[in-house]
């Protein structure tokens, strides 16, 4: 069901709270490779991702940006899995 197609996406737990943020050209192999990295299927001190919710989008740069502005807005940090990002205005 997921697309092959460019966009940004998040990876949540049960209780829908955000564990990462991330685009990609290729949502649907994206999503595949989150499944074989086990820093993103492992437990986290917010639980384990199960949900990978996605948009496609053309501008993918500046929607990640302000899911991750939004997120720290609202969560005062960024999701636990983004280990580095640099948050910018939009």
């Amino acid at each position: 069901m997921i697309p092959a197609e460019k966009g940004c996406y998040v990876l949540a737990n049960v209780r829908e709270e955000v564990l990462y943020i991330g685009l990609a050209i290729d949502l649907r192999r994206r999503f595949g490779q989150h499944l074989d990295t086990p820093e993103k299927i492992a437990a986290t001190s917010l639980g384990v991702a199960v949900f990978f919710y996605w948009l496609e989008s053309a501008d993918t740069n500046r929607l990640e940006r302000t899911w991750m502005n939004i997120h720290q807005l609202a969560e005062g940090k960024l999701p636990v899995l983004n280990s580095v990002y640099s948050p910018t205005s939009t």
